[in-house]
């Protein structure tokens, strides 16, 4: 059988729409700050009235008079303010309020009249009206101020709302807490028109919903009649309609919309007229004024609490203590919790009692209801006080998430508006500390379900402090409602019962017995509702066509110690074994004879299986003694045995392994017929190593003459050439090579040491000082003898017994277990010998340049002018060079180059003779150290005769070809010289020609 729980649907109350889907409610806990009190105070007709101030109900007498539609109101505190029958209005003191005596509301309405508080103002209150049988004058409201004629009252108004309406009208707290919804029907209409009343007083321009049945005129008078009650969480709306029926809405109190309407009762003889809720909104009841042979007089109830249409309709209970001489009319709830009920009396007026439903939230029987319970003072005619349905909530609201065991119910307060505080009890004391909280929200898993828990709520706002109270019912869905899965012969059926308490249920073919008859494979489910609470449960049903087909195997022969199971693995079978028993296997322990009978809905089958005894050997299995191996290869071990199982234990099952760590170690080896056991200690050596170092001293006439020569850390004893056996030996101040050899199982190993013996005038040389002739460069230095086993610490951090050195101050500290030596040295670079920078480097014509060595200090030099010396005289530009061995007899080089970037001179004649006689032919420049030249020569009339440009620097006397004549030339020459300067030069020349 498979159960589970549907998933729950979080709605709030402000969104969630009545549907027969399987939505499963959320609880919550809900209570507005002194709503109750606000009706405190009944009047109704014939000077009637109620009084809930005290610790019981008293009834007392008002100045209200008609025969049915009424309302009161009562301040915050419960103190009478003032009450009307639609056509006038008494104040508290029975006085009618000034110029206030036929308004338009007619008293023979079913709901005459119903006050609602003004938000704005709480000496102001908005009066609804109706006409009776849908009259003329519709649907209307006045506006009520207190303050108005000496604080006696006034009346403002009217403003018509509808004109033609029902005689119904329902009113009850906005979402918000603040607002109010006032609900009206048209008459000749399926609409409900819903009129918000916020702090801008009453919109007129109300929410309509068309839905429901029409209010017609169609099936005779009377069908405007009835009332119209909102639950009072404002999530319920229900209609009596005096000639059709009855039906139930769901009302969102957010947005005003009426939907999702329920035929409780329909028929042109029911005669529904009163109706009431009760305080939390999970019952509801309706009375019949009239009665025929199949509709008799009575109350109906209807549990609200159900996810499942079916279920809410399949909850009608009818009752009452009838009585032909009084017919029930108004119901009506009051801040008591219980719901009073009129009785229609003609007359003579001489109805003196109310009925009342003492627990209105319990099914009936137990809901209590006595007969002319409550005695008025006054003969009644019918008709009780209209009211806001929040004014008579129980200060609680919960709607079940479910109210199966095992879930978690969460608590809300309905009003949290100026709210200090809360304090919740749950009345479920085994869960310790979490039977109350302080939370808002409030969340508990009730234990020892199912149970009934009364379940309590303070509310504190300043000094008032509100108690309120609600049982909650958990219900138990841990039963096997439809039995365990079961197996049918095809043909065969079965039928599954879901009776559960009164719950509705549907199956999965959505047919709603509270039987299901199948002859089909599968899985066959039921959804059971039963108020909130929705499960589920099935039953697998699976056919077989045979009986059960099955072998318990060959004859088999077995060891002495007989120790297997037979397991036929067999579906949906009934087992019978030879003994009687029924598991599904059988537990095999000696030889013998055993069978099966399986059975299963198609018949039984049976099979036998002879176990016989089998002499064969027994295992066998022998360590060899305790063994020692290397533990770098391990131990072998091979315990293999025909047809074994094996078992060591450090769990490994394999017959052949290797043994890699010591230990004590045991294997069991079995097969069909024996188990046996050994037992072995596994001993691990480890590779063979030598401590010994390669040279070692010993002191002469030193405390550390004596020296102990260890062969190997561990406990291992050695063979020396000395021929003692220990792990070591001790030498005084005997030098020489000493060596050992050693074996385990690991294999064999040896070693050899040379003993020095220490000369205590021994010197350390490193080498002395020195000097590089090149400071980049490293020498090695350092113990290059190495005669003993020193441990060198160096300067530069190093610790062999030689290093590479270059520049620098090197101290070395050399220490054997007899000596400590310090040596010390230093290795220079030779100054550096090199050509001193002149003041210029450039050679200019005729110039000569003084270059000489940094230092006198040298022993040769030779310079690539072949000179030699400290200093040489340059007359030219060019490379020079010098090699210089000096006094430490390192060659040294250096080089300087010299250059020619020196002034330009120009030297311009002013005269020449071409003559062809080899004198003073041309008239040429001459130019030194200049790099560029431009030349040119013109005519006394400006004519250009000549020019070159870094060409040449003579004028031959010609002009293409042609001989120029004697006369004055002028040129005109710009230059460039080796240091980047420029230059201009203008003159004149005087060409002569004989």
């Amino acid at each position: 059988m498979s159960k589970s729980i549907f998933e729950v649907s979080l709605r709030t109350k402000k969104t969630f729409p009545f549907g027969i889907s399987f939505l499963l409610l959320f609880i919550l806990v809900s209570f507005a700050h002194a709503q109750s009190y606000r009706a405190n105070r009944w009047a109704f007709p014939n000077l009637n009235g109620l009084n809930f101030s005290g610790a019981t109900v008293q009834p007392i007498t008002t100045a209200l008079t008609g025969s049915e539609g009424t309302a009161a109101i009562s301040d915050e505190n419960g103190d009478f303010i003032f009450y009307s029958n639609g056509n006038k209005v008494w104040q508290a003191n029975g006085t009618i309020m000034s110029g206030v005596n036929n308004l338009e509301g007619d008293p023979e309405a079913t709901q005459a009249c119903l006050i609602v508080p003004a938000r704005t103002s709480p000496t102001r209150y908005y009066l609804f009206v109706n006409d009776a049988g849908a009259g003329p004058f519709g649907f209307q409201y006045y506006d009520v101020e207190m303050t108005l004629n000496g604080g006696n009252g006034g009346v403002v108004g009217p403003t018509t709302l509808l004109d033609t309406a029902t005689e119904k009208m329902a009113a009850t707290r906005h979402a918000n807490d603040l607002d109010y919804w006032v609900v009206a029907h048209k008459w000749n209409s399926d609409e409900f028109h819903a009129f918000l009343v916020d702090e801008n007083g009453v919109n007129i321009n109300p929410v309509i919903s068309a839905v429901g049945i029409p209010h017609l005129n169609s099936s005779g008078a009377g069908e405007e009649t009835g009332q119209m009650k909102i639950s009072p969480d404002g999530s319920w709306i229900v209609t009596c309609n005096f000639n059709t029926g009855v039906q139930l809405f769901r009302f969102n109190n957010e947005t005003g919309e009426v939907s999702d309407p329920i035929t409780l009762a329909s028929g042109a003889s029911i005669f529904p007229y009163g109706a009431a809720f009760s305080a939390d909104s999970k019952k509801l009841y309706y009375s019949r004024r009239a009665s025929n042979a199949t509709n008799p007089y009575g109350i109906h109830q209807f549990d609200l609490d159900h996810a499942s249409v079916d279920c809410l309709l399949a909850s009608e209970i009818d009752f009452s203590n009838n009585d032909p001489f009084k017919l029930y009319s108004h119901l009506q709830l009051g801040i008591d919790k219980r719901i009073y009920v009129a009785y229609f009396k003609p007359s003579p007026f001489n109805a003196d009692t109310l009925g009342v439903i003492e627990h209105p939230d319990e099914m009936c029987p137990d809901c209590g209801y006595v007969n002319n319970e409550m005695l008025v003072n006054n003969g009644m005619i019918e008709g009780l006080p209209n009211f806001v349905s929040s004014f008579v909530s129980d200060g609680m609201r919960y709607e079940f998430g479910t109210n199966c065991e095992d879930d978690s119910t969460v608590f809300w307060p309905e009003d949290t508006l100026g709210l200090d505080s809360v304090r919740w009890n749950f009345g479920d004391p085994s869960t310790g500390a979490a039977n109350t909280s302080n939370s808002i929200p409030a969340y508990h898993v009730f234990s020892n379900a199912p149970d009934t828990f009364l379940v309590m709520l303070h509310t504190f706002r300043g000094n008032n402090i509100d108690t309120f109270t609600r049982n909650v019912i958990v219900w138990d869905t841990a039963v096997d409602l439809l039995g365990r899965d079961t197996t049918l012969c095809t043909g065969q059926s079965i039928t599954l019962d879901a009776t559960w308490y009164d719950a509705c249920v549907i199956w999965d073919d959505s047919s709603t017995n509270l039987t299901y008859t199948t002859n089909q494979e599968g899985y066959h489910g039921v959804t059971v509702f039963h108020q909130s609470c929705v499960w589920r449960d099935s039953v697998y049903v699976k056919l077989v066509t045979t009986p059960p087909q099955f072998t318990l195997g060959n004859d088999t022969s077995v060891c002495a110690d007989v120790n297997f199971v037979i397991d036929p693995d067999l579906q949906d079978a009934f087992y019978t074994w030879q003994d009687g028993s029924h598991d599904t296997t059988f537990a095999v322990s000696s030889t013998g004879t055993y069978w099966l009978q399986a059975s299963n809905a198609c018949g039984s089958n049976t099979d036998t299986l002879n176990v016989i005894l089998n002499e064969a050997a027994q295992p066998v299995l022998h360590f060899p003694d305790d063994t020692t191996g290397c533990d770098t290869i391990g131990v072998a071990m091979d315990v293999t045995f025909d047809d074994a199982v094996y078992l060591w234990n450090d769990g490994q099952t394999a017959g052949i392994r290797t043994i890699t760590e010591p230990g004590t170690y045991w294997v069991q080896v079995g097969n069909s017929c024996d188990t046996v056991r050994d037992t072995i200690a596994i001993f691990l050596d480890s590779p063979l190593f030598s401590a010994l170092e390669p040279r070692e001293v010993v002191c002469s006439n030193t405390p550390w003459r004596t020296l102990e020569l260890l062969a190997t850390p561990d406990s291992q004893v050695v063979n020396w050439n000395t021929g003692e056996i220990s792990t070591f030996i001790e030498l005084n101040d005997e030098d020489g090579t000493y060596w050992f050899t050693q074996s385990n199982a690991c294999g064999t190993t040896s070693d050899n040491i040379e003993v020095l013996a220490y000369d205590t005038n021994y010197e350390l040389m490193i080498g002395g000082d020195t000097t590089l002739c090149d400071g980049g460069l490293f020498l090695t230095i350092g113990d290059t003898a190495d005669d003993f086993p020193w441990e060198y610490s160096w300067s530069s951090n190093q610790s062999t017994p030689t290093i590479q050195a270059g520049v620098g101050i090197y101290q070395v500290t050399a220490s054997h277990r007899c000596d400590t030596l310090e040596v010390r040295t230093e290795i220079s670079a030779a100054p550096r010998i090199f050509i001193k920078d002149s003041l210029t480097r450039n050679i200019c014509q005729g110039d000569t340049l003084l270059i000489q060595l940094s230092t006198d200090a040298v022993v040769e030099s030779t310079w690539s002018s072949g000179e030699t010396g400290t200093s040489v005289v340059i007359v030219e530009p060019g490379d020079y060079f010098v090699t210089v061995i000096d006094s430490f007899g390192c060659v040294q080089t250096d080089s300087i180059g010299l250059g020619d970037l020196c002034p330009g001179i120009v030297d311009v004649p002013n005269v020449f003779t071409p003559g062809g006689d080899g004198l003073n032919d041309e008239f040429c420049l001459d130019l030194i150290n200049i790099v560029e030249f431009e030349f040119t020569i013109y005519n006394r009339w400006g004519q250009e005769v000549f020019y070159s440009m870094n060409e040449t620097t003579c004028w031959n006397g010609e002009v293409q070809g042609i001989d120029a004549p004697s006369g004055t030339y002028f040129y005109v020459l710009r230059t460039l010289d080796g240091m980047e300067e420029t230059a201009s030069f203008r003159g004149s020349l005087t060409l002569i020609r004989e």
